[in-house]
């Protein structure tokens, strides 16, 4: 999925965005944190976070001029984020909501839009029934905590230190995503200054996310804490592109902004490396099939129940 990402940056961005733009996006990819995490996550992050991409270019296209293929395009990644994670929905909804807003073009047009709308809404539709009718089971089990909320902020400046709590990295990985965090502000404070189609990405991006974190915030404190630090992570991809845009206007910055990824790409992936490919949890599965026959049940605690669901199945 990671090539994949590079793929869609070398492709679609380009040929909207131009060279330069979808080179500082396959850099950024290539050298952010975020990316090492989700690139070796067997879970949908990744997925989610390239699908989310996917439907902020294809949206943005609609604001120019869009063809029948356009529509389709954004309403077939659109459903397939839906299904990927419930972060998406919240995402694409104040994405439709945006893109509805800023709506110019002619009435035939905005008919297509709201058709497509409708649609996806409609092929989302029995997946519903699955979180009403596991909702209850679901609270029983339910892990985040405030803890989680109050400490959220850290995917701004450290996305990896509240999954991987002995970095010892910490400084390096802290060093890259505040740069970047840093970059992403100022492209929206200065959000005057870039082209009409970079300012588009920017504000559909941003806006989307900024809109998610704030209502998973307030629901969090209204219903029950719901936003970890993990969970943003699928957001990258659409602020990596946001960050490309940046990047591309302000070029004086640029070489600095390598160095800091490359340093902290280079520690960062030292780190990650030693935790993801530890040959304890290799060794640990070898000697339970080797000394523990399969028709003896495993007494497990917290999430070595996963452990076991995925290398120890048939316990």
């Amino acid at each position: 999925l990671l090539i994949a990402a590079q793929f869609f940056a070398a492709t679609a961005v380009k040929r909207n965005y131009g060279d330069k733009t979808a080179l500082w996006l396959m850099i950024l990819i290539a050298l952010l944190p975020q990316s090492l995490w989700l690139g070796l996550e067997v879970r949908t992050y990744m997925l989610s976070s390239l699908l989310l991409m996917m439907s902020s270019v294809y949206g943005a296209r609609l604001l120019n001029k869009p063809q029948t293929k356009d529509y389709v395009k954004f309403g077939l990644v659109s459903v397939l984020a839906l299904y990927s994670h419930y972060y998406c929905a919240l995402f694409l909804m104040f994405l439709y909501g945006l893109i509805l807003m800023s709506l110019t073009f002619e009435k035939k047009q905005k008919m297509c839009f709201l058709l497509t709308s409708v649609i996806v809404a409609l092929l989302f539709l029995p997946w519903v029934y699955v979180p009403l009718k596991t909702a209850h089971n679901i609270s029983k089990i339910w892990y985040v905590n405030d803890d989680f909320v109050r400490f959220s902020w850290q995917f701004f400046t450290n996305p990896l230190q509240p999954e991987i709590m002995q970095s010892v990295y910490f400084i390096a990985t802290t060093l890259s995503a505040s740069v970047f965090s840093f970059i992403l502000i100022l492209g929206l404070t200065n959000i005057g200054k870039f082209a009409v189609s970079s300012r588009k990405i920017i504000i559909l991006t941003l806006g989307c996310f900024c809109l998610t974190y704030a209502l998973l915030l307030f629901l969090s404190a209204a219903v029950r804490p719901m936003v970890t630090a993990r969970y943003l992570k699928i957001f990258s991809l659409p602020l990596y592109l946001s960050g490309a845009m940046v990047l591309t206007k302000y070029k004086e910055i640029a070489k600095a902004v390598i160095a800091v990824l490359l340093i902290g790409f280079s520690f960062t992936y030292a780190d990650i490396h030693a935790i993801s490919f530890d040959k304890g949890y290799q060794n640990a599965i070898n000697d339970i099939k080797q000394f523990i026959p399969a028709d003896q049940p495993l007494l497990v605690t917290d999430n070595s129940n996963l452990f076991c669901e995925y290398y120890l199945p048939e316990y």
